[in-house]
């Protein structure tokens, strides 16, 4: 099963299933290859968005600059990667598995 970890010109960055609309914003596992995210916004004006990087920057330590949707800005599922961030903090936040 593919892992929602990737790499893009050396910054490290997640595939991520959004679910806006929901009660709170939390991190609910990892789905077809994807690391799926509830969040508590609605998918309005970039709400959703906004809520999802904010979530991501404060769970990392990171500034909402250093957060960036690379792809999906309107779907469910997008590409985000992470400034100043190795990829290991990744698997240790989100429990993923190291290929």
């Amino acid at each position: 099963m593919p892992e929602p970890l990737f790499i893009s010109k050396g910054r490290p960055g997640l595939v991520i299933r959004v679910r806006p609309g929901a009660r709170r914003t939390a991190v609910v596992g990892i789905k077809d290859g994807k690391l799926v995210i509830d969040v508590a916004a609605q998918p309005e004006k970039g709400k959703a968005n906004k809520e999802l990087v904010r979530f991501l920057a404060k769970r990392l330590g990171l500034r909402k600059n250093q957060v960036v949707i690379v792809s999906g800005e309107t779907a469910r599922e997008k590409r985000i990667v992470f400034e100043d961030v190795d990829r290991g903090v990744l698997i240790t936040t989100f429990g993923l598995a190291d290929e």
